[in-house]
């Protein structure tokens, strides 16, 4: 429904990419400061293929051709169309899988638009947490620890702004 699509794109989308303007505009994140952002592998860029009119744009993200304002006009529409019968056909189902390939594909643009900090996005699996109902592949802590590893290893300058899982660069 029309909230839940709405709260999830609020806190796994804008309210992530708000704080982190938030971070960079007001001096809190310094140059060369690290912003890791949680995304998810639940679904990756195939599933937008269903998208014949955007599936480029956002698959062909490394080539320059999609910009922030692009994305959100992408979103904009998926708001628009994801519960709309006649075009919900155009878009993944699920609303979290969703924002999270929205997030992934923003914390590149981030990593080219502000070249003076890191950005990475990660996944951290499928935790057994309260989330999940205590199902899942791996602990809360095993799921942390690609987050960990991107907060203090020294990670080549060509993958900022990339994606990663098990603390391995993965492609969206």
């Amino acid at each position: 429904d029309s909230k839940i699509r709405d709260d999830t794109l609020q806190v796994n989308y804008y309210g992530t990419f708000d704080l982190a303007q938030q971070l960079i505009e007001g001096g809190r994140l310094k140059k060369g400061g690290r912003l890791i952002v949680t995304s998810s592998t639940y679904y990756n860029m195939n599933k937008f293929e269903v998208n014949k009119e955007h599936y480029g744009e956002l698959s062909d993200y490394k080539s320059g051709k999609l910009t922030e304002a692009k994305l959100e006009q992408i979103i904009s529409q998926y708001k628009s169309e994801v519960f709309d019968a006649d075009k919900r056909s155009n878009w993944p189902p699920m609303v979290y899988a969703g924002s999270k390939v929205f997030v992934t594909l923003r914390v590149f643009l981030l990593a080219k638009k502000y070249k003076d900090y890191k950005f990475y996005a990660f996944c951290p699996g499928y935790c057994k947490t309260d989330l999940t109902g205590g199902y899942g592949d791996r602990s809360a802590a095993e799921g942390a620890e690609t987050g960990v590893f991107l907060a203090l290893e020294n990670i080549k300058d060509e993958d900022n702004g990339e994606f990663f899982q098990d603390k391995k660069l993965k492609s969206v």
